[in-house]
């Protein structure tokens, strides 16, 4: 159990932070030379998270401290461990160690917080989510097993209303704790430690957010006028794809097929509907590619269920043109693009989303997929989602239909609390991020995709 540094430092980070962020520190003053000093001046991308203190003083918080010495020192390692005290006694002692890569140790600090002193928050709470959830990160959606410290994380940020990409700081991991489930009928389901915190609103019209209302909240907190803000938009990315390109190949990894073999890449797209035919012969009017119409005919399935199929249209790229899209998207196979799609532009993004929804979704926002070989399509799909500001609710199975994978993108980017049922769901393994903005985005195994909070 980690104390909680809310009334020492007021920057929200825990109190081992501000021990390893201090020992660093003292690492930098005792060893470091003058020519080294130069070269350890602070990094302009965290110029911006310095604070004036009172006397006028700039300070960097804890958090932000941590990420210089992950910066300078990726192999080194912080350890903390109460060394005296505890939750009966009121105060606690943490000693914070310094590790280089060879695991000698380098330094090391201690700092005592007292109940007395903060009563509010002085030992940190387990705002967790079950290890199930997942986090997106600028590889993609990851478990907990799969993340680095220092990696880059989406983030929401309360001030600006924009998801950020900031760097992970930590993770915890708690064997058992009670959790509760959050529902509301409308498609958000999602289970959470009742600490566990939301990025909240108080609008006075239905989707305004005031940065002054904007607030993070606990689940027990929670109270019928507060709005959840489930979504915002991200930042895009340097991906040299054009628009054109993101919906070319989002057709083709939706209703289309791409093979790989010894003399190339090939691959095709097909659509029966009239009203999107002329569309796609827009967006197609600059890719060199050969246009076919397949005549009206019937088609039997695997389980024997037969299906009479309109005429339909089918666009054959060229193959240079398929390997030119690849090379653009820094892949060699499709299913390596949920690592790089958080890289592309906004109106790449955009492109690839709408040639996914002409392909398997609805004016409703429901996107539709076969489960199993076509899981990375799935990835891609909330992927896009989440980037481009939009909740996703929690997903279906059809049975009947062939194990269909179905879930629908929102229209609002928020989630009235009064809606929400909050019941009881026993105990599980839970975890929970660290990141300098107090938020993430996640992806819960129910498939619901929205911004939520961590300690």
């Amino acid at each position: 159990m980690a104390l909680d540094a809310e009334g020492t430092s007021g920057d929200g980070i825990t109190m081992t932070d501000e021990v390893a962020a201090g020992s660093a520190e003292a690492i930098r003053a005792d060893e470091g030379s003058a020519q080294d000093a130069a070269r350890r001046r602070m990094p302009p991308r965290l110029r911006k998270y310095l604070v004036q203190v009172q006397g006028g003083k700039l300070y960097l918080p804890a958090a932000y401290r941590i990420v210089w010495f992950r910066d300078e020192c990726p192999d080194w390692g912080v350890t903390t461990q109460i060394v005296e005290g505890g939750q009966k006694e009121g105060y606690a002692t943490v000693l914070a160690t310094i590790r280089n890569a060879e695991g000698r140790i380098i330094a090391t600090g201690h700092k005592t917080e007292t109940q007395q002193d903060f009563p509010a928050g002085w030992v940190e709470k387990a705002e967790c989510v079950p290890i199930s959830t997942r986090i997106l990160t600028a590889e993609g959606w990851k478990e907990y097993t799969e993340l680095r410290i220092g990696e880059p994380v989406l983030g929401y940020n309360i001030a600006t209303d924009q998801l950020e990409w900031v760097p992970l700081l930590d993770l915890r991991t708690y064997s058992m704790a009670p959790v509760v489930r959050m529902w509301n009928g409308k498609g958000f389901d999602v289970r959470c430690t009742p600490d566990h915190k939301w990025a909240v609103t108080r609008p006075r019209c239905p989707g305004e957010h005031r940065a002054g209302d904007r607030r993070l909240t606990e689940t027990q907190g929670l109270t019928a006028a507060d709005a959840i803000i489930t979504s915002a938009a991200a930042p895009g990315g340097r991906l040299p794809v054009t628009a054109t390109q993101a919906f070319v190949m989002g057709m083709l990894i939706t209703n289309g097929c791409i093979r790989y073999d010894g003399k190339g890449i090939h691959g095709y797209y097909w659509h029966e509907q009239p009203g999107v035919v002329a569309t796609i012969r827009e967006r197609l009017r600059h890719v060199p590619h050969r246009e076919e119409i397949v005549a009206a005919h019937t088609r039997t399935f695997p389980t024997g269920r037969t299906s009479e199929c309109r005429q339909a249209y089918r666009w054959h790229p060229a193959a240079a043109y398929l390997h030119e899209l690849h090379d653009a998207f820094g892949i060699v196979h499709e299913t390596e693009l949920p690592r790089v799609v958080c890289g592309l532009s906004c109106e790449a993004r955009s492109a690839m989303m709408e040639a996914m929804m002409l392909a398997h979704g609805d004016k409703k926002g429901n996107f539709a997929q076969m489960p199993g070989r076509n899981d990375w399509v799935i990835d891609l799909w909330t992927q896009l989602c989440a980037l481009e500001g939009s909740t996703v609710c929690a997903a279906t199975v059809r049975h009947a239909v062939g194990r269909l994978w179905s879930a629908r993108k929102k229209r609002t980017r928020q989630i009235w609390a009064s809606d929400i049922v909050v019941e009881d769901a026993g105990f599980e393994e839970v975890w929970c991020p660290h990141t300098p903005l107090g938020t993430w985005v996640a992806r819960f195994d129910t498939d619901v995709v929205c911004i939520t909070g961590n300690t």
